[in-house]
């Protein structure tokens, strides 16, 4: 085979993308975007192999190895969290935090799990600057308050 190469995937899904340079798989297997369930089309034969069996992976600069049948579980949405601090914290972060949360289990059931987990580690950093903000916010209130009798 040639050094540059190019082959088009099939995820889980069923979604084809390509046909895309090695490179750019190989950038996709460590992001955690191509897993094991993905196929690719064999040129010469014209059917979808695992793409544990693409030959140009063996030469690329990362161990197939990392293209494990790890069990995919599906990231917290963190959507309890973000309902209780729409009501105790500050409305628009409990609302964006609730919008987030519904897109990680849309992410889970499409079979996009790096975006689902993305998903779930951003709501859970909204709550956490919705918590830390509505602290900020009560401590200058009450520091405020019996400071000048607000």
């Amino acid at each position: 085979m040639p050094d540059y190469f190019e082959c088009t995937l099939k995820g889980p899904d069923g979604h084809t993308m390509g046909p895309l340079p090695v490179d750019i798989i190989e950038e996709l297997v460590k992001q955690g975007e191509i897993t094991a369930d993905f196929l690719y089309l064999c040129p010469q034969s014209g059917e979808w192999l695992s793409i544990r069996e693409l030959p140009v992976l063996k030469r690329a600069s990362f161990l197939p190895s990392e293209l494990q049948d790890t069990p995919h579980i599906k990231p917290s949405s963190h959507l309890g969290w973000g309902i209780v601090l729409t009501f105790i914290g500050i409305l628009p972060l409990g609302i964006w935090a609730i919008c987030k949360s519904l897109k990680v289990a849309e992410h889970y059931g499409a079979g996009r799990y790096a975006q689902a987990r993305r998903a779930s580690d951003s709501v859970r950093n909204i709550c956490l600057l919705n918590v830390l903000l509505t602290i900020v916010l009560w401590v200058g209130y009450v520091t405020l308050k019996h400071r000048f009798g607000i």
